[in-house]
């Protein structure tokens, strides 16, 4: 799994949150200035690290605002901590930590998931998840009132709607649908 995404994120409950963009591949998470996702700034290894989730609250009246993933790296015990807004973000991402964290042979090399699967000896242990992306796109012509029959001459522009949804669907015994923001993207062509 690869991820990329602007995340807010700290070292410690004491300091702010501050937004870096992230990039999480093969079981590494890769911190990235916000400004200049080029410069490489930080990179963890989630290989047999302890990842735990909490909700944030706002003081006043207990209200959510987001969900944030602790994580605490098994190497040098350094935690650093995650913060979402949405709700299918907190949830990709975390899975996605998860499964990092884990898939980690007793030698500490990376483990294939088949391998892992077959060492499962209850495949109703499994809780499989499958991950949705709908991206619909339609070209609409802005055309004049009375059209003269000159395609070229009538058509005044051309313009491209997307329409982007995400979803999880997690299974097992509390399976889940959790749904990602919906967004429509209009280009002009």
């Amino acid at each position: 799994t690869e991820l990329s995404s602007s995340v807010a994120t700290r070292s410690s409950s004491e300091e702010p949150w501050k937004k870096m963009h992230l990039v999480f591949s093969e079981s590494n998470v890769h911190f990235h200035d916000e400004s200049d996702k080029c410069q490489l700034l930080q990179k963890i290894s989630l290989i047999g690290a302890t990842v735990s989730a909490s909700t944030s609250c706002t003081e006043s009246d207990s209200q959510t605002i987001g969900r944030v993933l602790t994580v605490v790296t098994g190497e040098e015990g350094l935690a650093q901590e995650f913060f979402f807004e949405d709700e299918f973000d907190f949830f990709l991402w975390r899975s996605s930590f998860e499964k990092a964290s884990v898939i980690c042979g007793s030698n500490g090399k990376h483990v294939p998931d088949k391998a892992l699967l077959a060492s499962n000896t209850k495949q109703s242990d499994y809780a499989s998840t499958v991950d949705v992306s709908v991206n619909v796109s339609t070209d609409y012509k802005m055309c004049t009132l009375d059209p003269q029959g000159i395609e070229s001459e009538d058509t005044w522009g051309t313009i491209r709607t997307t329409f982007k949804q995400q979803f999880r669907l997690s299974g097992g015994p509390s399976g889940r649908i959790f749904r990602g923001d919906e967004v429509v993207q209009l280009d002009l062509l």
